[in-house]
């Protein structure tokens, strides 16, 4: 049997899916509510969602999945301009992940990690990619968000239901087998 873990989620169909999945997401793995960031339409300095930690430090949230060219892969150029954007949020970031609908990349996450390390000596944000293989792990860890977003593929069936799909399948083969007697 495959665990929850190992299930490949689909993609949200649109980006504005994608921010409420991912700051019910992150709002479950760091067990703390992330919020939006203004709205849309508005200047959000790079940051879609965000969260105070209980130590005061702050992880920032951008989400790429957007309208135009929802689902691409992101690109390496794209990283650094989400990164630069987060820059000017009006609060100092601690921690900044990038998350993406396209699959992991190990040129980004090794570029995420090169900025890293190149920020840390300027006391800046550290940067992580999630791309949608990580996404669907951390989903797989938090039943919570798979009962909202994905529950429709956990649904049980109930004791009275299996008793009714035993019942008709015993009377169809009832009646199928009675008329084979018939010829």
């Amino acid at each position: 049997m495959t665990s929850a873990t190992s299930v490949e989620y689909p993609t949200p169909a649109n980006w504005q899916d994608f921010e409420r999945l991912s700051r019910a997401l992150l709002s479950s793995v760091f067990k703390l509510p992330f919020q939006r960031w203004g709205r849309s339409g508005q200047r959000q300095n790079g940051v879609d969602i965000w969260a105070t930690l209980r130590n005061g430090r702050i992880i920032a949230v951008q989400c790429k999945g957007r309208s135009q060219n929802f689902g691409k892969p992101l690109s390496i150029a794209e990283l650094d301009t989400a990164v630069s954007a987060a820059d000017s949020f009006p609060h100092a970031i601690t921690e900044l992940i990038i998350l993406t609908t396209a699959a992991d990349d190990a040129a980004l996450q090794s570029h995420a990690t090169a900025l890293t390390l190149q920020r840390a000596s300027r006391n800046k944000a550290s940067v992580a990619v999630w791309g949608w293989d990580t996404i669907s792990e951390h989903i797989g860890s938090h039943e919570n968000v798979q009962k909202t977003f994905f529950g429709h593929w956990f649904a049980r069936v109930s004791v009275g239901q299996r008793l009714i799909l035993i019942c008709t399948t015993i009377a169809l083969v009832t009646i199928g087998a009675g008329s084979l007697f018939l010829f």
